[in-house]
């Protein structure tokens, strides 16, 4: 199983980001590139607005989507797109 991060292009509302859980990711992106999946990103393809996968935990339990879902305003955090600070490799960071 696999909890992953998608980031909009522009912020729709209050929402930046979508959290997800699936146990078949390329599958489940296909869906959301579709809009035929979760209603959020079903009215971000509407509103003509893109997305891109940002980041994926692996073996993440399904509890940890649902913290993240709670905590969203933690998800921007957690995005390498929005703060790319904190995701760079290096001394700084070991």
């Amino acid at each position: 199983m696999t909890v992953y991060l998608l980031h909009f292009s522009e912020p729709f509302k209050h929402a930046k980001h979508y959290t997800g859980y699936t146990d078949d990711l390329p599958r489940r992106m296909q869906e959301h590139r579709r809009g035929n999946s979760a209603r959020l990103i079903q009215v971000i393809h509407a509103a003509g607005l893109t997305w891109q996968l940002a980041r994926t935990w692996p073996g993440a339990p399904r509890k940890f989507e649902r913290y993240l879902k709670d905590s969203y305003k933690n998800a921007p955090k957690l995005c390498p797109i929005c703060y790319p600070k904190n995701f760079r490799e290096g001394p700084a960071n070991e």
